[in-house]
């Protein structure tokens, strides 16, 4: 073979490989986990109470979702504090918790520092099932989990929908 045949082979299987190198199995999921069943591994049972004396509230909602005659109080807190005149100072990041009161119990769904981004959550009935999903955008990752309450175990049962960690570039929260 020529040089110049060479050379073009050369470069050719070289942007061949590139080109490869760059396709992903569409069944992979680079490190994000989406809808799999098997993400609902965590009970979360009720713990004793919670400080919540340097907290800030942001939203409160009560439903009587255990039937037993007395409306628990789910919030939601964060450690940004208010200024004197009752705004809120939100830094770039702050912890949020999301606790359920219920007489003696409290259950923590959620306890987390979110740096720049956010923490949202929907009560609902699936089926009739008492349910909570909580989603916080970050300008870095993306979580959605359902924590659907189970009265035989007197507890909630966390499940990842969504975890997305790798690869997020957030453009509006």
């Amino acid at each position: 073979m020529k040089p110049r045949v060479k050379s073009t082979i050369f470069i050719f299987m070289l942007m061949l490989a590139i080109f490869l190198s760059g396709c992903v199995n569409e069944n992979s999921d680079n490190g994000n986990i989406q809808n799999e069943d098997e993400n609902t591994k965590n009970i979360i049972y009720s713990s004793s109470p919670e400080d919540i004396s340097q907290l800030t509230m942001l939203e409160t909602f009560k439903y009587d979702f255990d039937f037993d005659g007395t409306e628990e109080e789910i919030n939601l807190y964060t450690s940004a504090q208010k200024d004197s005149k009752g705004e809120i100072m939100w830094d770039d990041g702050q912890v949020f918790k999301l606790i359920i009161l219920d007489s003696n119990e409290n259950f923590v769904l959620f306890d987390e520092y979110v740096q720049l981004g956010k923490v949202n959550y929907y009560v609902y009935l699936e089926k009739d099932v008492f349910t909570i999903s909580i989603i916080s955008p970050r300008t870095a990752s993306l979580t959605i989990t359902d924590y659907v309450y189970d009265k035989d175990v007197n507890g909630f049962l966390e499940k990842k929908l969504i975890e997305k960690t790798t690869d997020i570039n957030m453009l509006k929260i």
